[in-house]
């Protein structure tokens, strides 16, 4: 019974990435994963805050190092957000009644402000005209401002929204497919020595996993290690977790422990779900969801995907041939461990 369950998870593996390669091709279904670069310009110099983009380029993020409040102006140019000392403040009556007084109710005790700005977004529908004329280099499309007012006195706060070319999807599929083969193969043909081939497989791709999930969690806002590890737990968890299960099987058979088969075939096929596949959108977009460099994390998620489906196979075919000979582990241990 446990085989079928681990024949189904390979299965499953294995149809989402024959499922997602032709899907992925069209582009990116990642909602975090985007083709426009939001950029901050110049913060006025003369007032104490930082502003920075977070959750690629979807909000801009706000800290009032000051002691008088920073109010952010909306699109009517009524008072929307502001931000004092004790905390972020929001008006009821903005945006759909920008003529009444202000309404100011705390939403948050910390002077960090973080917010979706249409002002600095692309809302018009399909690919810009330019850049659908030339796909193959990057377009400023336009200069955003978003006004903000200290007492009486109103600052502009200023940036740039650009077109970036996405990368080919077919390439990065290519990748995972060939190493998820690969992995599979390699380890199917290793014979008594399938752990030498698989324990540094998963000991490169699970850290990567948890990399990724972590460079996520930064650029969603996170600040400092307490508030890293706090996104790991949350949002990005069952990434975090496949990654960190990679890790350990990985290094178990590093030190010729036993690693049931069973186990490990689940082990990677959540690799390959959690910390491969439900990110694919990377493959065909220039900007991510996560801090960092692009390309990096590209690779990351394909190595959780390709890595993860592999070893997936790999246990899968030793479950299927508990008698045979070379089970997984360097010390030999007896059939159905790895």
């Amino acid at each position: 019974m446990t085989h079928r369950y681990a024949l189904a998870a390979a299965a499953g593996v294995l149809l989402a990435v024959a499922a997602g390669a032709p899907a992925a091709a069209h582009g990116g279904d990642d909602p975090g994963a985007t083709d426009y670069r939001v950029t901050v310009g110049a913060v006025p110099a003369d007032l104490p805050v930082t502003v920075r983009v977070i959750r690629a380029g979807t909000e801009l993020e706000l800290t009032n190092r000051g002691s008088r409040p920073v109010e952010i102006l909306g699109y009517a140019g009524e008072p929307w957000l502001e931000v004092r000392p004790d905390g972020v403040y929001r008006n009821t009556h903005s945006p759909d009644s920008p003529a009444l007084p202000p309404d100011w109710r705390r939403t948050s005790t910390e002077p960090v402000a973080r917010w979706h700005d249409e002002r600095t977004q692309w809302n018009a529908e399909g690919t810009p005209a330019q850049a659908a004329a030339d796909p193959t280099r990057q377009h400023r499309l336009r200069d955003w401002t978003v006004p903000l007012r200290v007492g009486a006195t109103t600052h502009p706060l200023t940036g740039t929204l650009d077109w970036r070319p996405p990368p080919q999807p077919g390439g990065w599929w290519a990748g995972v497919l060939l190493l998820a083969a690969a992995v599979a193969a390699g380890a199917h043909l290793a014979g008594r020595r399938r752990a030498a081939l698989i324990a540094p497989v998963l000991l490169v791709a699970g850290p990567a996993t948890v990399g990724y999930a972590a460079a996520t969690t930064i650029d969603a806002g996170a600040r400092g290690v307490g508030e890293v590890l706090l996104g790991l737990l949350g949002a990005a968890l069952w990434p975090a977790l496949s990654g960190v299960s990679a890790t350990v099987a990985g290094a178990a058979l590093l030190l010729r422990r036993r690693v049931n088969d069973l186990v490990l075939a689940l082990t990677g096929a959540a690799l390959a779900l959690f910390g491969g596949l439900t990110n694919a959108g990377v493959s065909g977009a220039s900007v991510l969801p996560a801090a960092g460099p692009a390309g990096l994390w590209r690779a990351a998620v394909a190595l959780a995907a390709g890595a993860g489906a592999g070893v997936t196979v790999a246990a899968v075919l030793r479950l299927r041939a508990p008698a045979a000979p070379g089970p997984l582990s360097r010390s030999a241990p007896p059939p159905g461990g790895a």
